[in-house]
């Protein structure tokens, strides 16, 4: 298969506190259909383990048992979503005000032959955090059609210190074929549609929708979750919600 380039998204990473979890974005652009046994293979940065990768079915994710490496194996030979993203744990002992390095994203053939690759870092030393983020449970109803059931949810933002117009919020942890319904009625640019267990939120480019301080900025969504059964446990929560300024990264 031809590729072009992976990346970190936007080339840099949410700055984090000792202790956080984190959904780091990053882009593989890719052209044509791959073949079946070539992955991303992911190293975890110093002080860092892997929680999650996005994976779409029937691809699958591998994390070594120590957290420190990871696979995403493309198992059917179909292409890869451009948009992709890792979850991180940041270690309570790692150092503060610096950068995590030692990490790395690397894409290897079905014959086992390294392609592009990029570093995988993260910045600590956020005690104040530059966004606010929390959501809210709005209901929940049965899709008469699929029998699938759709949760809505308000994702609430506010800014700690200043206006801040490029943006990011992340969660993770939806089952794989999970999916935003109607994201093109959003205001938001979606990154990430919750199929591949993630989903990904951006500011629109315009920069009309500002997170200021003491003000809520509101984000609406509604996610419909793969299968019948209703894990209102599970569904009632957005895991590993963060959001961040890209202008700081």
């Amino acid at each position: 298969m031809s590729f072009q380039d992976i990346n970190l998204y936007q080339n840099g990473t949410p700055i984090v506190s000792p202790g956080d979890t984190v959904i780091v974005p990053f882009t593989f652009v890719s052209t044509g259909i791959d073949s079946p046994g070539s992955r991303i293979h992911a190293i975890a940065p110093k002080h860092c383990h892997i929680l999650a990768m996005s994976v779409y079915s029937p691809s699958k994710v591998v994390i070594a048992e120590d957290g420190l490496s990871s696979n995403i194996i493309n198992t059917n030979g179909g292409g890869w979503n451009a948009n992709r993203s890792i979850t991180l744990s940041v270690d309570a002992d790692a150092p503060d005000n610096t950068v995590l390095s030692g990490g790395s994203l690397t894409y290897y053939s079905s014959e086992n032959v390294p392609g592009s690759s990029c570093p995988l870092l993260i910045n600590t030393g956020a005690e104040i955090k530059p966004i606010t983020v929390s959501y809210e449970k709005r209901g929940s109803w049965q899709d008469w059609e699929t029998q699938q059931w759709i949760y809505s949810y308000r994702i609430n933002l506010t800014s700690a210190k200043t206006n801040i117009s490029n943006w990011l919020v992340a969660f993770d942890n939806l089952p794989a074929g999970s999916e935003i319904v109607n994201p093109q009625t959003l205001w938001v640019t979606v990154l990430a549609n919750g199929t591949e267990g993630t989903v990904v939120l951006e500011a629109p480019q315009e920069g009309t929708h500002i997170i200021m301080p003491d003000t809520i900025l509101s984000i609406d969504i509604e996610i419909k979750y793969s299968g019948t059964d209703n894990d209102v446990e599970r569904y009632s929560q957005l895991y590993n919600l963060i959001a961040y300024d890209l202008t700081e990264v």
